[in-house]
């Protein structure tokens, strides 16, 4: 089973889906940056807010995905999490989980 994480910001929204490669999503939560009335789009303030959430969301997304996985076997020295694979620029790079700390190989 293949699992892709994917992040994603934009002019306001900052967020992470987490797909299994037979299409079912298994988390995708995301924030809203909402400007004062009248203010318009504030590049430094969206980016600030982004920043904010961004480690928050991928560790709701993760622990979203880890209520649906089963747990590994008693030896096994990762989490219940599966190996994501994420792209970046062109580059794959896998993640994955210990049980304190999130790796990224390169």
């Amino acid at each position: 089973m293949a699992v892709v994480l994917g992040i994603e910001g934009s002019a306001n929204k900052v967020g992470v889906g987490i797909v299994r490669d037979d299409g079912e999503i298994l988390s995708n939560p995301r924030r809203t940056y909402i400007t004062p009335p009248g203010t318009g789009f504030l590049p430094r303030e969206t980016a600030v807010h982004h920043q904010e959430w961004i480690v928050k969301l991928i560790d709701q997304a993760m622990e979203e995905v880890r209520t649906h996985t089963p747990p590994p076997a008693p030896h096994s020295p990762t989490s219940p999490l599966p190996h994501f694979l994420l792209a970046k620029n062109s580059q794959a790079h896998t993640l994955f989980q210990t049980e304190d700390q999130l790796h990224v190989s390169h």
